[in-house]
C-alpha cells in the first residue's frame, strides 16, 4: 500500500529483517546489528553512496519492535548490570575471550548512526502477559536455540552458577517468549533505558475497542505497555494486534515516512498536500481525529 505513493516509492527502499521469535531479544538485536554493518560494508566496498542508507527509518512491530530499538540506545554497561547484578563484573572478566565477545555482543552496544528515526507498532515496551499463559510456556519450552548459543552459552551459564550470579530457574527462562514477561529481568531494564538523543520515535498502537482512545488493548499487548513518553506522536487505532495492517495506521506510516524526507532539503516531497487530504479523508468516514503528542 505504502509503495503506492510515488514519493515514497521514489525515495525508499524497503527492506526486512527475519528471526527467530524463539531467541532471546538481545539475541536478534545483535543479528540484526550485524547485519546492518555488513549491508552498509558492502555499500562502500562496492563504491556506492551510503547517503540514503543513512537516513534510515526503522520500524519494529509487537517483538520485533524491542529488537528495533536497541538500535537507538547506548547500553554501556546497564544490561549487564541488570540482568546478571553488579557482582557479576568480575565473575565476566575471568570468562575466555570467546565466551566474553559472545555476552558483550549481546548486551553492550552503540546506537546505530545510521537509523534516523524509528516507528513503534503494538510494541510491548514493559513485557505482555500472554507470555505467562500456558500456550507461551508451552512455546518456550518448544524452543531450540542456535547451535552458536548452546555452544558459548552451556559454558557461560556454568561458569556464572559455580558462583552464585545465576541460580538453575534462571536459565530455563531465557527465550524470546520468556522476554516478553513484564517480570523479566532483561525487559525490565530494556524499559528503564533512554534512547539516542536526537532520534524521534513514533508510536501506532492498537484498542480493539475503539480508536483514538488511549488505554485498552490490541488483544496481546495493553496501551499502558506500548505507550511511551516522549514519542514525536502517538496514534490510537481501533485493531487487534495486527496493527500494521488497519488503514489508518497504514495512513500514518505514510504520513511518517513524507514527514522524515520533508527534513532533507535535497528530497522533494510533491504529493504531501494530496495526502494530507486522503487522511482526513479517512479519519472523517471513520469519525475519528488523529492523536498527537
Amino acid at each position: 500500500t505504502l509503495w503506492n505513493t510515488p514519493d515514497i516509492r521514489r525515495n525508499y527502499q524497503f527492506c526486512g529483517f527475519t528471526y527467530s521469535s524463539g531467541n532471546p531479544v538481545l539475541l536478534s538485536a545483535k543479528m540484526l546489528r550485524d547485519d546492518l554493518a555488513e549491508a552498509r560494508r558492502l555499500l562502500v566496498a562496492g563504491g556506492r553512496s551510503t547517503k540514503m542508507f543513512d537516513r534510515m527509518v526503522l520500524v519494529g512491530h509487537s517483538m520485533g519492535g524491542l529488537v528495533s530499538k536497541t538500535m537507538i540506545m547506548d547500553s554501556g554497561n546497564q544490561l549487564i548490570d541488570g540482568v546478571f547484578g553488579k557482582k557479576a563484573l568480575d565473575a565476566l572478566n575471568t570468562l575466555t575471550p570467546e565466551q566474553r565477545d559472545f555476552i558483550r555482543g549481546m548486551f553492550v552496544f552503540e546506537s546505530q548512526p545510521s537509523v534516523k528515526r524509528m516507528v513503534f507498532i503494538a510494541v510491548p515496551h514493559r513485557g505482555s502477559d500472554m507470555a505467562r499463559r500456558p500456550i507461551a510456556r508451552l512455546g518456550a519450552m518448544l524452543t531450540t536455540f542456535p547451535s552458536s548459543v548452546v555452544q558459548n552459552g552451556e559454558g557461560i551459564i556454568g561458569h556464572l552458577m559455580e558462583r552464585g550470579i545465576l541460580m538453575p530457574d534462571d536459565t530455563s527462562r531465557m527465550t524470546g517468549i520468556d522476554n516478553l514477561d513484564p517480570g523479566n529481568r532483561a525487559m525490565h531494564t530494556l524499559s528503564e533505558m533512554k534512547f539516542k538523543a536526537g532520534v524521534p520515535y513514533h508510536s501506532i498502537i492498537g484498542n480493539r475497542l475503539r480508536g483514538d482512545t488511549p488505554g485498552g488493548s490490541d488483544g496481546v499487548v495493553p496501551y499502558s505497555s506500548s505507550h511511551l513518553d516522549g514519542a514525536e506522536s502517538e496514534l490510537v487505532v481501533k485493531s487487534g494486534h495486527s496493527v500494521q495492517q488497519n488503514a489508518l495506521a497504514i495512513q500514518e506510516m505514510r504520513r511518517i515516512l513524507l514527514l522524515h524526507l520533508k527534513q532533507y532539503p535535497d528530497m522533494s516531497v510533491t504529493g504531501e498536500r494530496r495526502q494530507q487530504e486522503v487522511r482526513r479523508s479517512m479519519m472523517k468516514s471513520l469519525e475519528l481525529t488523529p492523536t498527537k503528542k
